[in-house]
């Protein structure tokens, strides 16, 4: 994983974390596991994922300090990006163009707790600016799609990336260009701190 602490943390609201140690990385792992297993049966979680190399690996925890919701930042490469499979050829016009590109995965929030997702899609807007990103890559459900255009006024790439992952979701492919954030979206992660 990349040295955390520099350009990550100071864009993290209060109730996320990085992960900064092989502890806290064992504990995330395990979250996403237990989650993955009912929810995604056909994603693997590996402690040895070769892109965590290029990736900030973000967390939340209880009260109780167990583990709540997980995501992770994956910068573009040489080795490229995770879900490359499936929207290569829609990004590589980004990539020839020279745009910076980013890839949100393992993003998992146990329950129905919005106000995480907001401290997330916070943090990832931040930290794409910190970082002069210009496009944030998701494959995300497709009954998210909608709220995801309203919100952040993504584009959509590929509607059915033809891969459920074990589940009975269809999935898609979207792309965040983060200087066409919509004001909707900075009005609805105002309070973040």
């Amino acid at each position: 994983m990349f040295d955390q602490t520099p350009i990550i943390s100071p864009c993290l609201p209060k109730s996320l974390k990085c992960v900064q140690s092989d502890e806290e990385l064992a504990k995330v792992l395990e979250f996403r596991k237990k989650v993955y297993s009912h929810t995604y049966p056909g994603v693997e979680i590996a402690k040895n994922d070769p892109y965590y190399d290029q990736a900030y690996v973000v967390y939340s925890e209880t009260d109780e300090g167990k583990v709540e919701s997980t995501g992770t930042v994956i910068f573009d490469s040489q080795k490229g990006l995770p879900e490359d499979k499936y929207f290569a050829e829609m990004v590589k016009e980004y990539r020839q163009s020279g745009k910076k590109l980013v890839e949100i995965g393992r993003f998992v929030i146990a329950g129905h707790k919005i106000d995480l997702l907001q401290y997330y899609y916070k943090a990832i807007y931040d930290v794409a600016i910190k970082n002069h990103i210009d496009i944030v890559l998701m494959v995300i459900r497709q009954k998210d799609i909608r709220f995801h255009q309203r919100m952040m006024g993504v584009d959509l790439l590929i509607h059915d990336i033809e891969e459920d992952f074990g589940s009975s979701y269809a999935f898609s492919c979207i792309a965040w260009d983060i200087v066409k954030t919509p004001q909707r979206f900075h009005n609805w992660v105002a309070f973040v701190a």
